[in-house]
Parts: C-alpha cells; structure tokens; sequence
C-alpha cells in the first residue's frame, strides 16, 4: 500500500488526477463520479446528502493522501462520523470518498490553532477497537499518542413492530485516547492502575513522575507530558 507521492488530485473537470509524467491513475466518469482508471471501480462520487457528524463541523482546507491512489493538496474538507467518509469540495462541487481508500490526512484545526494529522486506523493493531476511522496525531515520536473522536447511535424505543423509531434514536460522543507504537495501538484508561501493562517496566519511575508533577490521564495535555516521559525513559532504557 505505497502511496504515489508524484501524484497529485487536480480540480479540471468534474475530478481529474493526474501525475507529473501524465499519467492518470483516477478518471472521470458520468456525473461526476470518480472511477480508479485501472479496474473502473468507483472510488468517490458526487455528494447527494451532506452529513451531521463531523470531527470537525467546518470546512477546513487540507490535503489528503490515498492508497496508492495520489493525493488531493489544499482543497476544503470535512470528516463524516456517521458515514465514514470525506466530504470534498472541488470548484464548488461537493464529492464524498469512502473512509477505505483515505491512507491519512491533515489540516489546519481553526478550534486549536494547530495543524491536525489524521491516520486511517486500519494502520494500526487494536486489540478491542474493530470500527472504521481516523486516529488523531496528538503527539508524535517513537511512541506517539493518538486520540479517536467516534460517534455511537442509542436506538430509541421501539414500536411494537420491532420498527426502530429514528426519533428517539440518540448520539453519543465517544473519545479515547491512545499509545501508537511499533504500528500498534494500546488503549489509555483514565485509571492509573489499568495503564500499568502498558508501560511495563518503565510504570515504576513513570508513575513517580506523575505523582510528583500532579499529572492525569483525564487530561491531553498530561497525557502529552506522561507520552513524553515515556519516550524519555525507554530511550535512556532505564
């Protein structure tokens, strides 16, 4: 799954992708879908119905990188929880493409003031995390933290049909954070004991670090200085 960097996304009619030798992996079809030239399989399409669910509500200007498919640069760009999937605009036409062919992307975060990166987590080894989506670069080194904003749907009451009624149906925000090493993803509990496994023998001197420092694993920005410390430790092997 290498990514063709000499491959750009160019907004020409409808959407184009075209390298820098020429050659086009991605073509056009009717409508303005997006089909991969090679086996004619449809990889993105015109927007029919925007989403309500973004880790992001608005449009921010980013770039985008596929699987081995090239890359769209500085368009506007937002991330749909509920249907995983990009919503893209190009000259003023907005296109959606599917979580699956998204190798990562970033952008700048209005809300934070800091450029956001983004990886697909089919990159990473879960151990009980099995759904769809992004994972957020928060912090990044030998071991890195990563953060996941997901959404879950709580089904309202049921008619007596067994028919879900979609207006009692609710939205919960869920967020978890991360430990990314070695192309692996360990989940963080907001329980110092539960963490334990994760640092193994490094837990000692590191658990002594947060108590003299006051530090939570409630807190991204702790969590940030604990990730820190860890890299610290496990460089020095100590």
């Amino acid at each position: 799954m290498r990514l063709l960097d000499n491959i750009k996304f160019i907004p020409l009619f409808f959407l184009l992708l075209h390298s820098v030798m020429g050659q086009s992996s991605l073509r056009s079809g009717i409508d303005g879908v997006l089909l991969d030239a090679a086996s004619n399989k449809l990889i993105g399409a015109k927007l029919e119905e925007e989403g309500k669910f973004f880790i992001h509500d608005d449009f921010l200007i980013g770039d985008l990188k596929s699987y081995g498919l090239g890359k769209l640069e500085d368009v506007p760009m937002r991330y749909d929880l509920f249907r995983d999937q990009m919503e893209i605009v190009i000259k003023g036409d907005k296109f959606a493409l599917k979580e699956n062919y998204i190798k990562s992307f970033s952008w700048y975060d209005t809300k934070s003031f800091r450029r956001s990166r983004y990886v697909n987590v089919r990159d990473f080894e879960f151990k009980d995390y099995d759904k769809k989506g992004f994972i957020e670069i928060i912090f990044e080194d030998s071991v890195s933290l990563g953060f996941i904003k997901d959404i879950s749907v709580i089904r309202g009451s049921e008619s007596p049909t067994l028919v879900p009624d979609a207006n009692n149906d609710r939205i919960v925000e869920l967020a978890n954070y991360f430990i990314l090493e070695n192309e692996n993803a360990l989940e963080l509990s907001n329980s110092k004991k539960k963490n334990v496994p994760i640092f193994g023998k490094y837990w000692n001197k590191l658990s002594t670090f947060v108590k003299q420092q006051k530090l939570s694993f409630r807190k991204e920005e702790d969590l940030i200085r604990i990730v820190k410390k860890y890299n610290e430790l496990k460089k020095m092997n100590w």
